[in-house]
């Protein structure tokens, strides 16, 4: 009976979209450290999880016949740049970029942020390390943003973002170190059925995909066997095949299966396919709500 019931809650989120795209812009702000020449610990691989994130991104919201701009701050091997172009930017140079954007509801705004977090959740994107991006001030920056907008947070504690994360534990169970060690996403899926039936869901502002939980760590890379798999953040890569990047070649690529890339088959697809032995110590958290968003269109 059980099973029945969650099938009916999958068929309930895939038919019950909260928006789709249509027309408009989709609009890729991300943030990649490596921390070289820092007092902080080298990161090899923030960089190419930003290159990959922007091309995929693009050739899906090119297919989608969306208007695709990014605002790309990196720092490789201790550079930094803005769009390719050196520039010493700082979080205060985020958060004005995003308060400037010029956005209107139907625009997909994405932020993706890969690199250092603080045990308090906080984002890392200053080498002056007493300085932080807390999850509240980027929320709040968010919601003053028209659009529908969706995080990937690849970093350590970032389920942090997550700002109600009751429901995602209910049914998984974690250690005192927050690992898991019970997955128990069927029943997090039913207790937000039940309370879209109840009356309780909250409109969702920002949607929120993050490599761990509150408590976890987020690892650089993990040693699974796959191909290029050392190049990009352990969440990254299932997130960029969830996206429909190649990694055997290593390239940007359309999803086999036409049709709709959802908030939420990322997620699925990334609990699917993500190996139990990492999932367990750095477990993916997602904004739940009984209705999904429609990313992408084909």
């Amino acid at each position: 009976m059980r099973k029945i019931v969650f099938m009916l809650c999958m068929v309930l989120l895939l038919t019950s979209c909260e928006s789709s795209t249509e027309q408009g812009k989709v609009i890729f702000v991300s943030a990649a450290l490596d921390y070289m020449n820092s007092n902080v610990g080298y990161l090899k691989n923030p960089p190419s999880d930003q290159k990959a994130l922007a091309s995929e991104l693009q050739t899906l919201a090119e297919a989608s016949g969306e208007i695709y701009e990014e605002y790309l701050f990196l720092e490789e091997n201790g550079v930094r740049t803005m769009n390719g172009y050196e520039r010493k930017w700082n979080q205060d140079d985020i958060i004005s970029t995003l308060l400037n954007l010029d956005t209107v509801s139907g625009d997909l705004i994405i932020f993706h942020y890969s690199g250092h977090g603080d045990s308090s959740g906080a984002l890392v994107p200053d080498i002056d390390t007493s300085s932080r991006l807390k999850p509240e001030d980027l929320l709040d920056t968010l919601k003053l943003i028209d659009g529908k907008k969706c995080l990937f947070i690849d970093s350590c504690y970032s389920g942090s973002f997550i700002e109600d994360s009751s429901k995602l534990e209910n049914g998984e169970k974690f250690d005192e170190d927050g690992n898991l060690i019970a997955d128990g996403f069927a029943s997090s899926l039913i207790a937000a059925i039940e309370n879209a039936f109840k009356g309780e869901a909250e409109n969702t502002e920002i949607w929120a995909l993050t490599a761990a939980t509150d408590k976890q760590l987020s690892f650089d890379s993990w040693d699974n066997g796959m191909a290029n798999q050392d190049k990009y953040g352990a969440f990254t890569y299932y997130l960029l095949e969830a996206l429909g990047y190649d990694t055997e070649k290593d390239e940007a690529a359309i999803p086999v299966r036409r049709g709709n890339v959802t908030f939420y088959s990322l997620y699925s697809e990334i609990r699917k396919t993500m190996p139990v032995s990492l999932r367990r110590e750095a477990t993916p958290q997602a904004t739940l709500n009984p209705l999904d968003l429609v990313l992408f269109s084909f």
